[in-house]
Formats: C-alpha cells, sequence, structure tokens
C-alpha cells in the first residue's frame, strides 16, 4: 500500500503522502502547498471523490474536514463581498447625488452673492446722498481734493496744518 500510496503523489513534488503528516492540525493553520497558488483549484472541486463514509485515513479525512471549512469560510466572504459592494454602489449614488446637490448650492450661492453686492453697492450709493455730518466731511473733502488737484490732506498734526485739512485729516 505504500508503494501505491506514494505512487499517486509522484506528480506533484510538493505533495506530501498521508504517512508523511505527523501533525494533523498543522493543515489547519498551514496551507498544504504554500509555494504554489491553486486558486483556480477553488471552483474546480465541486464534490469530493469519496463519500466521507468511505473515507479510511485519517489524513484525507481531516483534509476533507479543513476543505469543507475553508469552502464555507469562501462563501461566507464571497457573501460580505456582495453586501460591500452593494453598499458601495448605494454611497456612490449617495456621493454623487450629494455632489449634484453641492453643485446646485454653489450656483446658488454664486446668484446670492451677486444680488448681494449689487444691494450693497446700491445702499452704498443712496448712503452718500442722505444727509448727514459724515457726508458733510465727505463733501468738504471732494471739494479739498478738486482745488489741490486730487491731492487729500494727509494726517497732519494739529499744529502743523491749516484749519481746514485739520478738519479734513
Amino acid at each position: 500500500t505504500t508503494t501505491t500510496t506514494h505512487a499517486a503523489y509522484h506528480h506533484d513534488p510538493y505533495a506530501q503522502p498521508p504517512e508523511t503528516l505527523t501533525n494533523l492540525t498543522d493543515l489547519a493553520y498551514n496551507l498544504p502547498y504554500p509555494d504554489k497558488d491553486y486558486t483556480s483549484y477553488s471552483k474546480s472541486f465541486t464534490e469530493p471523490l469519496f463519500r466521507k463514509k468511505d473515507v479510511i485515513t485519517p489524513a484525507l479525512s481531516h483534509a476533507y474536514s479543513l476543505l469543507d471549512a475553508a469552502a464555507r469560510e469562501r462563501k461566507t466572504l464571497r457573501s460580505q463581498k456582495r453586501t460591500t459592494l452593494r453598499q458601495l454602489k448605494a454611497l456612490q449614488r449617495q456621493f454623487a447625488a450629494k455632489k449634484e446637490e453641492l453643485l446646485a448650492r454653489n450656483a446658488a450661492l454664486k446668484e446670492s452673492s451677486a444680488r448681494v453686492g449689487s444691494w450693497t453697492k446700491r445702499v452704498f450709493d443712496l448712503e452718500l446722498i442722505e444727509p448727514s455730518p459724515w457726508n458733510d466731511k465727505l463733501a468738504k473733502l471732494r471739494e479739498y481734493a478738486a482745488r489741490h488737484d486730487g491731492r487729500i490732506p494727509e494726517h497732519a498734526a494739529k499744529n502743523s496744518a491749516d484749519e481746514e485739512e485739520r478738519t479734513l485729516a
């Protein structure tokens, strides 16, 4: 039987005959073939070659149980992945909607800023013609500037400027 068992493993140099596996729980935590990628096999092995009641060796029985556990984990992970993808798509739709909402708010804000700016200018113009002590001083300052080639009085000490400049400064 040893020859028959070993003959089945001669095609794969990484395979170990079941008799050489001394600690079966090592299989649960270590990949049996760590140097190769057998990801494509995950879809190939749809049902075991032997029925569980026909398995004789503990190594094959244990390997079947580990395969079943790995397949259950894969099924759970695929389900979690589908859930995550659905959530991601929902978030992408929500993000797109919020982005559109932000663009609309920016456009509305731009229009509102233009209205505020226009009304601010209108209020400023109306304030300048409103009778007040401030506007009286502004009128005197404009008259002074017109008489002095556009020059306005500099901030001067009260004793170094004439009366008009001290008032306007």
